[in-house]
C-alpha cells in the first residue's frame, strides 16, 4: 500500500510531463479504492513499465514565447486531459500537460460537459497562461459571454446551482497597524483522537504577524474557549483589540 501511494505521488509531481498520466496510471489509483487489499496486478505492472519506457523517451517540454497557443482536450471513461501546444517551424511541441481523474459524479456527465470540466480544469491549472490570452484579446476573443451562455443554457447549473442571497457590498479589509491587536479565532474539528482523548482543536492567529496559537480539548465549551483565550492570548500578549470569530455558541456568550 505505501509503495503505490509513493508511486502515485511521484506521477503527480511528474504529471505536467506526462501525457494524460491519469489514464496510463488508472491501475494504480484503483488499487486505492474502497477497503479492499492493495495488491500488484499484471495491469499495474504493465502500466509501471509502460510509464518506465514513456518517462525514458518523453517529448521534451518546450518554453512559451509571446505567440499563439493551442489546447487540445481529451475525454475517457475516468479521466479528462489536456495537453497546451505552441507551433515552432511547422511542427506543435508541447508546453504542459494536464490529467485529473474524474469523480464518480463526473463520469456520468454527457460527453460536452465532460469536455467544460476538461476546460475548466485547464483554465485552472493554466491560468497565468489563460490570463494572457484574454488580456491580448485573441484565440477567444468572446470567452465570458460564451461561457455565460453556456451557464444560463445548463438545466443542472440552473436547478442545483448555489445562489448567493447576501446583498452585494464591496469586501470590507480587516486589518491592523500593529502586532497582537486583531486576533482571528475558530475550532478544528473533528480530529483523530489524541492524549487524553482530544480531538479538537482551538486556534488562534494575528492578523499582522500571521502568529498561530493552538491548544488541543477534548470538548468544545464556553469555559474552554475563554480559559484559551485567557491563558494564550491575554496573559501573553495583552488584551487585544479586536478577537474574530464566526459567532458561534462557544464564541457568542456573555462569558467570553
Amino acid at each position: 500500500m505505501k509503495e503505490i501511494q509513493c508511486l502515485i505521488g511521484q506521477v503527480a509531481v511528474l504529471g505536467r510531463f506526462i501525457s494524460r498520466a491519469t489514464d496510463r496510471c488508472l491501475p494504480f489509483f484503483q488499487q486505492l479504492k474502497g477497503h479492499k487489499k492493495a495488491e500488484w496486478t499484471l495491469d499495474c505492472e504493465q502500466a509501471f513499465q509502460q510509464s518506465k519506457q514513456y518517462l525514458g523517451s518523453p517529448p521534451l517540454l518546450s518554453k512559451h514565447e509571446e505567440e499563439p497557443l493551442f489546447l487540445y482536450l481529451v475525454v475517457s471513461s475516468s479521466a479528462v486531459s489536456s495537453a497546451l501546444i505552441r507551433e515552432v517551424e511547422g511542427k506543435q511541441r508541447p508546453v504542459y500537460y494536464i490529467s485529473k481523474a474524474m469523480v464518480p459524479a463526473e463520469t456520468r456527465y454527457l460527453s460536452m460537459e465532460k469536455l467544460a470540466l476538461s476546460l475548466v480544469v485547464s483554465a485552472r491549472r493554466l491560468r497565468p497562461y489563460f490570463q494572457k490570452i484574454l488580456c491580448q484579446g485573441y484565440f477567444w476573443p468572446t470567452i465570458r459571454e460564451d461561457f455565460k451562455s453556456f451557464v444560463q443554457r445548463c438545466n443542472k447549473c440552473q436547478r442545483f446551482a448555489v445562489v448567493p442571497r447576501q446583498p452585494v457590498e464591496e469586501m470590507t479589509l480587516m486589518s491592523r497597524s500593529w502586532q497582537f491587536a486583531q486576533w482571528g479565532i475558530d475550532i478544528i474539528r473533528p480530529l483523530p483522537p489524541g492524549k487524553g482523548q482530544t480531538k479538537f482543536a482551538i486556534v488562534a492567529v494575528d492578523y499582522f504577524t500571521k502568529w498561530a496559537e493552538a491548544e488541543p480539548v477534548r470538548k468544545i465549551t464556553e469555559q474552554k474557549v475563554t480559559d484559551f483565550v485567557w491563558k494564550n492570548i491575554i496573559c501573553r500578549f495583552r488584551i487585544s483589540c479586536t478577537i474574530v470569530s464566526n459567532n458561534g455558541r462557544q464564541f457568542d456568550n456573555d462569558r467570553f
